[in-house]
């Protein structure tokens, strides 16, 4: 009987081999059994893991991964618990470590991943050239493992696809210009007034008194417009009626109008439109005259009357919009339609598919135009719709990856999507297509190479906004509210600052390839003037961004962050538990288990919070035993951090107290204040560079983690350490592993 004889009384074995069996079941079994077996068991065990269901540890292999982590750590057995001797704590970790599966045994499937609204805009940008990003306006989308690019939870709902309808078609008229200049007249009796002036009897617009009328045209060309504008009066007083035209709310010019009825006239004049979009055109009413008493009755009343607004254009040599000369590279007409149709729409189906468009996709692009041509459309028109279906495609919609029936390598085209989304939440760019095409990212030294010129590219900023403020949970900051009255410094500007000092931060360890342990430890960061007087550091003028050392400081690295500090506090006041939590989950990969039926919140109000500082609130919060295990991990770390205050300034006192910001972790380390507690984090590397890796895996392949994926992180994790932890090694080490190049079979997945 193996010595876990409790955990595998009567149960069989998967197969597994030998020796790694062998040593699991002589080095850990006895000491789990010992030591941890007596809280984590049975129907409700300590932090939900019950070490005594396991029957087959190679099942099981992330759960003990984890465990001797926890081991190493020191976190585990807890403060308190009969604990391991030197000894028997590495001979637990070895027999722990040697459960999990053979790295590259499992590299995982990713499901259909429907592009999030961050990869929308910026794959349309890239795709169309145009500036609409019609992401915005589209539902939030869901997360998953932090992130918002996992396949898992990117469905698609009726609602969204109706935006994905509606963007299709605006995308594809501001894409693609008209064959034939714009010309639009628009019957003034249509338009809404301003001032309930009403419509004429015989159409237009009647002016009883000042106003105004107007609509909106949409622009597609950068050009030189005419507006025309009908109008007459009925004249009463000393002057002329007068009329304003205005574009976008602005007056362009104001004309006397003459003119009576039955002798209309009509005004015009020029406009330059620089970009393509929607302009609402008005005219305007401005002199009113009303005098009922005076002696001649067509002297007593002056109105004004519009019958209808034109705009035509351009006029003149046209200018197409680059997005249009992008897309139309071979020009067609009625008389030579399908061939041309056919190379236009087939250039922009591949790209916007990601791999070459096939054949049939394309005849059936070609064969929808036609619908155009027998309606006496331009090829223009058609190329607009032909467009319109591929953005509503779910092959540009969606990121597939076929699956076979057994474990594939991806192909060209597949790397280079998974690797340009990864590292610039957007679409290969030509290069990246061109040696897809010719089968080269199948080489390690073109693929590193590759990662080499996309971190120095701008687009590679796209880590910070989506990698970085997602797994530094960032993307709160935008609801953070810090009360008003205890915090006024606080504002919409600050709130930006602080994100943006963060996100600058972590790009500039992006551009330099610096070392990932400066996310730790850094001692220097980018201020502007407002920060820095929130950091009390001098020097530093003005609201533009500059890299600032932190030498002298207790700051250092993000966790002294104004914008970590902010999100990890309550409106009035600064949280222990949600710092400590924050870190656990965020830089060492050891979150606390979710809070056990009846344990209590912290008071916020009443005798038991006055004049009580928050960490003697704490205190007596951890008295109560539901609470007191997870909160033996997290506090300590939080109260490290407690001279700062909910909006990250230094502080010396909480409620009129001298701030206690000493701690003492699991396994008995003390210490004080931030600088020790960046220290016992550095002391940590190796939970770290794993909690970072796995991070960054995860936003790479758009799934979860699972246990195939627990040797190839540790792999990377332990190689990291000896290159010097260089941001750019992290990167190509997930890029060259087997979970990014190749695509599980129909076999079940690795459970975790």
């Amino acid at each position: 009987m193996p010595a876990l004889g409790l955990l595998a009384l009567g149960m069989a074995y998967a197969p597994q081999a030998p020796e790694r069996r062998s040593r699991f079941d002589a080095d850990a079994a006895p000491l789990l059994k010992k030591y941890c077996v007596p809280c984590h068991s049975g129907k409700s065990p300590a932090g939900g893991v019950a070490f005594d269901a396991i029957r087959d540890p190679r099942a099981h292999a992330s759960l003990l991964t984890r465990a001797a982590r926890n081991v190493s750590s020191g976190t585990m057995p807890p403060s308190g618990a009969k604990q391991l001797t030197p000894a028997e704590r590495k001979t637990l970790i070895a027999g722990l470590e040697s459960a999990p599966a053979t790295p590259g045994s499992d590299p995982g499937r990713v499901t259909l991943r429907r592009l999030n609204r961050t990869e929308y805009n910026n794959t349309i940008r890239d795709l169309v050239g145009v500036s609409f990003r019609p992401g915005d306006d589209f539902p939030s989308d869901d997360v998953g493992y932090g992130f918002d690019s996992i396949g898992d939870v990117l469905s698609l709902s009726p609602l969204l696809m109706e935006k994905y309808l509606d963007a299709a078609e605006k995308i594809a008229q501001l894409a693609i210009a008209s064959a034939k200049p714009l010309l639009v007249r628009v019957d003034a009796g249509e338009m809404p007034d301003t001032q309930g002036n009403r419509a004429g009897d015989s159409g237009g617009r009647w002016f009883t008194s000042n106003g105004s009328t107007g609509a909106a045209f949409d622009i597609r060309e950068v050009g030189n417009y005419r507006i025309k504008v009908q109008a007459w009066g009925q004249q009463a007083g000393p002057d002329p009626c007068r009329m304003a035209v205005a574009v976008d709310g602005k007056v362009i010019e104001t004309f006397t109008v003459a003119a009576t009825e039955g002798h209309p006239t009509v005004v015009e004049l020029p406009f330059r439109v620089d970009g393509p979009g929607r302009r609402r055109i008005s005219v305007g009413f401005t002199n009113d005259y009303y005098m009922p008493n005076a002696a001649d009755p067509k002297q007593r009343d002056r109105n004004l009357a519009v019958d209808w607004v034109e705009i035509e254009g351009p006029i003149g040599p046209r200018t197409l919009p680059p997005s249009h000369t992008r897309i139309i590279t071979t020009p067609g007409s009625r008389d030579q339609w399908a061939g041309p149709m056919a190379e236009v729409l087939g250039k922009f189906a591949s790209r916007a598919f990601r791999r070459p468009a096939t054949r049939a996709e394309i005849d059936g692009l070609v064969a929808l135009t036609e619908k155009v041509k027998a309606r006496q459309g331009t090829f223009e028109e058609g190329v607009r719709l032909g467009v319109t279906a591929v953005l509503a495609s779910p092959s540009f919609l969606f990121r597939a990856e076929p699956t076979d029936a057994k474990t594939r390598e991806l192909n060209g085209y597949e790397i280079a999507t998974r690797l340009s989304y990864f590292l610039w939440s957007t679409m290969p760019d030509d290069r990246l297509f061109a040696l897809a095409k010719s089968g080269k990212l199948a080489d390690p030294k073109a693929l590193d190479a590759e990662v080499d010129r996309m971190l120095r590219d701008p687009k590679a900023s796209a880590l910070a906004e989506n990698f970085a403020m997602q797994w530094l949970e960032l993307r709160k900051l935008t609801t953070a509210t810090p009360d008003p009255t205890l915090f006024p410094e606080f504002d919409d500007r600050l709130r930006i600052d602080m994100a943006e000092e963060t996100q600058r931060f972590f790009g500039a360890v992006v551009a330099e390839d610096r070392s990932v342990l400066e996310f730790l430890d850094a001692d220097w960061t980018f201020l502007n003037e407002p920060l820095a007087q929130l950091y009390g550091i001098p020097g530093v003028a003005g609201r533009e961004f500059r890299r600032v050392t932190l030498s002298g400081t207790v700051r250092g690295g993000i966790l002294t962050h104004a914008s970590v500090l902010t999100v990890t506090s309550n409106p009035n006041r600064t949280s222990p538990v949600k710092r400590g939590k924050w870190v656990l989950e965020n830089l060492l990969g050891a979150p606390p288990p979710p809070p056990p039926p009846g344990a209590g919140t912290l008071a916020e109000a009443g005798d038991a919070v006055r004049g009580k500082t928050v960490r003697e609130r704490l205190e007596q919060h951890r008295k109560d035993p539901n609470c007191a295990s997870c909160h033996a991990r997290m506090d300590p770390i939080g109260f490290g951090l407690e001279s700062f205050d909910p909006i990250g300034r230094r502080r010396t006192q909480d409620e009129g107290e001298p701030i206690d910001d000493t701690g003492v972790l699991a396994d008995g380390t003390k210490f004080q204040g931030p600088e020790a507690l960046r220290k016992v984090l550095m002391g940590r590397k190796p939970e770290f560079v794993r909690c970072l890796t796995e991070k960054l895996m995860t936003y790479a392949l758009g799934r979860g983690p699972s246990a195939g994926d627990d040797p190839t992180i540790d792999k990377i994790a332990t190689a990291l350490a000896k290159q010097n932890y260089r941001f750019s090694f992290l990167v190509k080490s997930i890029v060259r592993s087997d979970a990014f190049l190749k695509r599980r079979g129909d076999g079940g997945p690795t459970k975790r």
